[in-house]
């Protein structure tokens, strides 16, 4: 199953976090919703509580992500997706015997 993050675009709201070379804007906190105003080479002008932050690098963003199942591309908390995911983590019975399962 293959995924790839989702497209941020203008007027969507995503949360942000500290990227290990990027700290966030003062005033930003992590985890805060925010409302992407505008996109220019590599950062974000963004807004959240009725302020406006610019330079929020884009790896900030949490977008999230869509996987591929049967030729369609799924929201990471559609059913079909986390199913899959769920299985494909689940030790086999003759690993789970052994008790070679990570």
């Amino acid at each position: 199953m293959r995924c790839r993050q989702k497209l941020a675009r203008p007027g969507d709201t995503f949360p942000v976090f500290h990227c290990h070379s990027y700290p966030l804007p003062p005033g930003l906190e992590p985890g805060t919703a925010v409302k992407l105003v505008s996109f220019d080479r590599g950062f974000w002008t963004v807004e959240a509580k009725g302020k406006r932050f610019e330079n929020v690098f884009v790896s900030s963003v949490k977008a999230g992500w869509l996987y591929e199942l049967k030729g369609r591309w799924l929201d990471e908390k559609d059913p079909e997706v986390i199913a899959v995911k769920k299985a494909v983590r689940a030790p086999s019975p003759e690993r789970a015997a052994a008790g070679t399962h990570p």
